[in-house]
């Protein structure tokens, strides 16, 4: 409970958390750089500030792929943010978050699957900067446009390909969204 950082992982390899419930953390519930970890079972909540994340795994690309699986998370500006990694996100449940719900960037290399994204604020999943994903199976839900923003990416899109990103879709189920899927800034989306 408390701290900046819930669970912290400096240069570190085969890093298994599992089970490990993080409560009220000020910046990031498990925050990990320049490590490959399995992170599986969590459970994240009650992220009091406006810049917080659930999970961050940053700045590993040179490393096996990470694993973020089964976990919950709960508020905060982003669920599960993955940086400049190789990395899989699979059936999480992430919901009420204020910026996007997942995200990958920077040059990531990310699966992202059968992950429930419900009642988050301007966009679902995001791919941007020049990552690949591949976004399949994912039940978006209950994207709600920022009215305070003006980026026309925030209008409320369940998938998000930007800035020269290539993102590979399939059977994703978006609802209660005002749009399902955007290219923006020359990213693209191609269909399985």
């Amino acid at each position: 409970r408390g701290g900046e950082y819930g669970v912290e992982v400096r240069d570190a390899e085969s890093v298994e958390l599992d089970g490990v419930v993080v409560e009220s953390a000020e910046l990031d519930g498990i925050n990990a750089r320049q490590s490959e970890l399995e992170i599986r079972g969590c459970e994240i909540r009650s992220l009091p500030g406006t810049m917080t994340q659930g999970i961050d795994i940053s700045f590993a690309s040179q490393l096996p792929a990470s694993v973020v699986e089964d976990c919950v998370l709960t508020g905060g500006q982003e669920g599960i943010f993955l940086d400049s990694v190789h990395a899989m996100a699979r059936n999480n449940h992430v919901r009420r978050t204020t910026l996007r719900g997942i995200t990958v960037t920077e040059m990531a290399m990310v699966e992202v699957e059968e992950n429930t994204v419900e009642d988050v604020l301007g966009i679902g999943i995001y791919c941007g900067d020049y990552s690949m994903c591949g976004i399949r199976e994912n039940s978006i839900r209950g994207v709600l446009p920022d009215r305070e923003s003006s980026d026309r990416m925030r209008e409320g899109y369940g998938i998000v390909s930007h800035y020269w990103a290539h993102v590979e879709v399939e059977d994703n189920d978006v609802s209660r969204s005002p749009y399902e899927m955007g290219e923006f800034a020359e990213a693209y989306i191609t269909h399985d």
